[in-house]
């Protein structure tokens, strides 16, 4: 009775070490088919995608992992017993973190899969043959530029700062990362778009003094900073005199900028050119910002946040002035290039009947488009109307030269044709004399 129980714990003992060794084996299934998929060299120090190719040729498998083996570690994703059904093959994408200190050339990778097979026991392992994957040193060219609007700020007004941005040499799916440091403290990190650009960042900088900001862009293996100091003084409530005569300044330049913009609109609506919609509707809103700024500077005493408050209204209103010009100016440069464009194409006609014509009507076609590459919005309505009636002219010459053409062709036809009557008649009068001679011997 005593040799039971050890005989049923031996033979417990031996299915369990068989049923592990059906688990645990790596077996080669001749169904199954495991190879990385081809890809781009990987940067040293950055993640890489490497995707594993899973082909299963014969039967239903149940996938609970692929594995990726590699110098710098192994790599897994789980897939949670996903279905692999017979003739169907699944891409999996495994993310490795290649080692900065990693060679430089081929390493060598082995994926593995690890899976049940639908009708047998236990999990299996299958190793693909090893594949390389081209690992490439990082060149990195940084560049950096900060500009902050103000390096004087009162308190509980916001820092605003102007970070324009590129790195070179980092993968094109890697997002670096700003980041700003206020007295060595962290007070702002954001993930960037891309590698180049531009970002408006506010900062709050509490206490009044002097204070040290650092902007550093990182990009995973480095950082690149640029660090200055801004001073924080004590709100200043009025502000008189000089101040205010410099925004008066200020205004009467955007007043003559608006006035020259409202003239350029006009004549162009009078010359019939497509204007951008938005033109009038932006003019309406330059002036409603130019009136509160002039209630604003009217006022006796001027509060500091007034004086923000009139130096933002004229900010936006040149700049928008200037959109609105580069607009105007963009529509005069376009309207007048395709008139000169339609014209070039007409005096073609002329090549083969006139070339001193020809050569004449091409050089004058080059200088106006000469004169158009130096359009200003001052200038650009008098050469639009200038350019209109140098090739209204142009083309009342070229109707001319084809007229005089088609005259000169009608009057050689008429003389041909006179030559040959004349011919006829004088053929048939030697004919005739040849035949009466002939009658006249018999």
């Amino acid at each position: 009775m005593k040799a039971a129980p050890a005989v049923l714990y031996i033979m417990t003992t031996l299915l369990i070490v068989s049923f592990m060794a059906t688990i645990l084996a790596q077996s080669q299934e001749a169904d199954l088919s495991v190879t990385v998929e081809p890809r781009d060299p990987c940067v040293a120090g950055y993640p890489c995608t490497v995707n594993v190719s899973v082909m299963n040729m014969d039967g239903m498998i149940l996938i609970d992992y692929v594995k990726l083996i590699t110098p710098w570690g192994a790599f897994t994703r789980n897939l949670g017993l996903r279905e692999l059904r017979p003739n169907t093959t699944v891409i999996v994408p495994i993310i490795v973190d290649v080692d900065r200190n990693s060679l430089e050339g081929p390493n060598f990778v082995r994926p593995v899969v690890r899976f049940f097979k639908k009708g047998e026991v236990g999990l299996k392992l299958v190793e693909g043959n090893a594949s390389s994957v081209m690992v490439i040193k990082p060149r990195i060219n940084a560049t950096l530029v900060v500009i902050p609007q103000s390096r004087e700020i009162t308190v509980g007004q916001p820092l605003s700062i102007q970070v324009s941005y590129e790195v070179e040499g980092i993968p094109r799916d890697y997002r670096p990362t700003i980041s700003v440091y206020l007295d060595g403290r962290l007070t702002m990190e954001r993930e960037l778009n891309g590698t180049s650009g531009e970002v408006g960042l506010s900062l709050p900088v509490e206490g009044e003094g002097n204070h040290t900001l650092i902007v550093s862009l990182c990009y995973g293996i480095g950082c690149t900073d640029r660090s200055f100091e801004v001073n924080v003084k004590r709100t200043v409530r009025v502000i008189s005199g000089y101040n205010k005569e410099e925004l008066r300044a200020t205004l009467k330049e955007v007043k003559d900028k608006r006035r020259l913009l409202q003239s350029a609109y006009e004549r162009s609506v009078e010359a019939g050119l497509p204007i951008p919609e938005d033109v009038l509707i932006n003019i309406s809103i330059i002036d409603s910002k130019i009136r509160e700024a002039e209630v604003l500077l009217d006022r006796e005493n001027i509060s500091y946040a007034d004086i923000l408050r009139v130096k933002m209204l004229l900010n936006q209103s040149s700049v928008t002035i200037e959109r609105l010009e580069e607009e105007l100016l963009l529509t005069y440069k376009d309207k007048i290039i395709e008139m000169i464009g339609r014209a070039m194409e007409e005096i073609e006609e002329v090549r083969n009947i006139n070339q001193t014509e020809y050569k004449a009507m091409k050089g004058l076609l080059a200088n106006l488009t000469s004169r158009a590459d130096g359009l200003n919005l001052t200038s650009a309505p008098d050469l639009y109307s200038n350019v209109s009636r140098e090739i209204s002219a142009l083309r009342e010459r070229i109707r001319v030269i084809r007229e005089e053409a088609a005259e000169e062709a009608r009057l050689l036809s008429g003389v041909t044709v006179s030559l040959i009557f004349v011919a006829m008649i004088s053929g048939a009068t030697i004919i005739l004399r040849k035949w009466k001679s002939q009658l006249m011997k018999e």
